[in-house]
């Protein structure tokens, strides 16, 4: 007979599933307003840095904490550490290095910054307490096919979006459990939404789609955006003469450049059917 706290564990989990599917009911009504997405009059903004930084740390402490005020003894078998390793580092790079990265990110409304907060502090304990204290795998569990066998990337608009669904979902298979399942199925959920948004807003820039079938569809739409970039750096700097002649300002439009050129590199390979191997290790 399993443990009340299994049962509990469980029941978890499976409201973490509904109340995926509710979140992405709700995001086809009222689309996500934050990112390129956000109002400019929007009331009550978190700085984007510090916004990301706060949501996504519970991931990377509530497990921690589990983890440090129980025996945890399900941790002394290497399936469950390389697990709950796979989601901590994942939560470290979001947490501690990514807002560190966004360089002009726009304030993310306050109560979706409270959502996706409570959302980590959730899940975060949901995974760990179940890895760290129920989960049994076999010694050879790592092994096992769930990972060496990957995904095969589609047509998609939003990469970002379709490697971190495929990961969690690889998570929720390497793991085999509930817990692990709700979190896959809770993240398909809202990036869906999140993603088909982003598909309807890039659609005119890439013809509908129908771009990357030519091979100078690909050049055109990097070329769209390049040229977006330097006009959008310009008219902020207002003045073009003194852009180009700033060392700041023409490092500053570079590292833009830099940073499209990185973004529609990584949407190409993703609409040219990349086998991505071991898509979750």
């Amino acid at each position: 007979m399993e443990p009340a706290e299994v049962s509990r564990l469980h029941a978890l989990a499976y409201l973490q599933c509904a109340l995926g599917f509710l979140g992405s009911l709700l995001l086809r009504q009222a689309a996500s307003s934050y990112g390129r997405y956000a109002s400019p009059g929007a009331a009550f903004g978190v700085p984007a840095r510090a916004a990301w930084a706060l949501q996504e740390l519970p991931s990377l402490a509530v497990p921690l904490w589990v983890c440090a005020r129980t025996a945890a003894e399900r941790l002394r078998r290497a399936p469950n550490r390389i697990l709950l390793a796979m989601f901590l580092l994942h939560y470290a790079q979001r947490s501690l290095i990514f807002p560190f990265l966004i360089r002009g990110g726009k304030p993310m409304p306050l109560y979706t910054c409270v959502l996706a907060f409570t959302f980590c502090v959730y899940n975060g304990y949901l995974q760990s307490r179940y890895l760290s204290q129920y989960a049994v795998y076999a010694d050879d569990w790592v092994t096992d096919p769930r990972f060496l066998v990957g995904g095969l990337f589609e047509y998609v608009t939003a990469a970002n979006y379709f490697g971190e669904v495929v990961e969690w979902c690889g998570y929720g298979l390497a793991s085999w459990s509930i817990q692990g399942g709700a979190f896959a199925l809770f993240t398909f959920c809202i990036l869906l939404t999140r993603a088909q948004q982003h598909h309807r807003s890039e659609s005119a820039l890439y013809a509908a789609g129908c771009l990357f079938h030519r091979p100078w569809g690909w050049a055109a739409a990097l070329s769209g955006r390049l040229l977006k970039t330097v006009k959008s750096h310009q008219k902020e700097k207002m003045l073009k003469t003194h852009l180009l002649s700033s060392p700041l300002g023409a490092g500053e439009m570079a590292l833009r450049c830099a940073h499209q050129l990185h973004h529609m590199s990584l949407t190409f390979l993703a609409n040219i059917k990349v086998n991505y191997v071991g898509c979750f290790l």
